[in-house]
């Protein structure tokens, strides 16, 4: 199941809860009136939300959510030590279990919710558990079509994902 708009007026109340994301809202009506017109899923390209701390950025990412009706998914980059969060642990591990992205899509109603990544630019840990290695094949629409939970080790087809990004650098 995904989330089709019926129109791009249910953006409009954003313009007033999340004034600080006007250019960012005009962009996405665009997307909304392309999938409106040919009937298809909600679909925009990753939103890298660039601000000041403070400025709402994680809170405009859950009103997106809301005004499109579609459901939310949060992931604090910052404290992010393993890709894993994201992709899953293979089974072979102790307390092993899937990542967020399976857990969204499988665990959810919808195929297409919207992830937060919150601070990005702070995403770090050891090189050879690169948290953000998993996004290479994520944010990549051909790819994320047969993507591969770890744990899960069964083609997820996690393209109709919304990523929405946040840094504040």
């Amino acid at each position: 199941y995904v989330v089709k708009p019926s129109t791009t007026a249910s953006l409009d109340p954003l313009y007033d809860s999340c004034p600080n994301f006007t250019e960012v809202i005009d962009d996405l009506k665009k997307s909304l009136a392309l999938a409106v017109s040919g009937n298809e899923p909600v679909s925009f390209p990753p939103l890298l939300l660039l601000g000041e701390p403070g400025v709402g950025k994680t809170h405009f990412a859950r009103c997106l959510s809301d005004s499109l009706g579609t459901s939310y998914q949060f992931v604090s980059m910052s404290s992010l030590t393993a890709g894993w969060i994201l992709s899953g642990a293979s089974s072979q591990w102790n307390h092993a279990k899937p990542g967020k992205v399976a857990q969204a899509l499988v665990g959810g109603e919808v195929a297409n919710p919207i992830i937060v990544l919150d601070e990005v630019d702070k995403a770090g840990g050891d090189a050879r558990y690169d948290p953000m290695g998993a996004l290479y094949e994520l944010l990549e629409h051909d790819t994320a079509r047969r993507f591969r939970d770890e744990y899960v080790d069964v083609e997820i087809d996690a393209s109709h994902i919304l990523w929405v990004t946040t840094a504040n650098d």
